[in-house]
């Protein structure tokens, strides 16, 4: 019982740290850097913000487009994923052996 509610908070913690806390502060470290290394040199942008707004307004259509094309695509990451976690949950497992089941009967 111990290890499972450890295990439930260590999810819950990776949850909350990768999609939720992480991904933020990258991206300001990520703008922040890039300001300061390639933009700020050569005086593309004088200001911060602007450059903060034009890279996020690049950057999240661009994210979603790779990673649409990423979820979609045959031999793709999502469905390994799925795959895996089809062969090794066994609630997964019981539920699309029973969908199999139910196919069978109806064709």
């Amino acid at each position: 019982m111990k290890s499972s509610k450890l295990f439930l908070y260590r999810i819950y913690f990776m949850r909350g740290h990768s999609q939720w806390l992480f991904m933020p502060m990258w991206s300001i470290n990520i703008i922040i850097i890039w300001y300061q290394l390639f933009f700020q040199q050569f005086s593309i942008f004088e200001n911060i913000f602007v450059f903060g707004i034009i890279f996020v307004s690049l950057y999240v259509p661009g994210a979603v487009l790779v990673g649409s094309w990423d979820f979609k695509k045959p031999d793709g990451n999502f469905q390994t994923e799925q795959l895996l976690a089809k062969e090794r949950s066994p609630v997964l497992k019981e539920m699309f052996d029973r969908l199999e089941r139910i196919e069978r009967k109806l064709d």
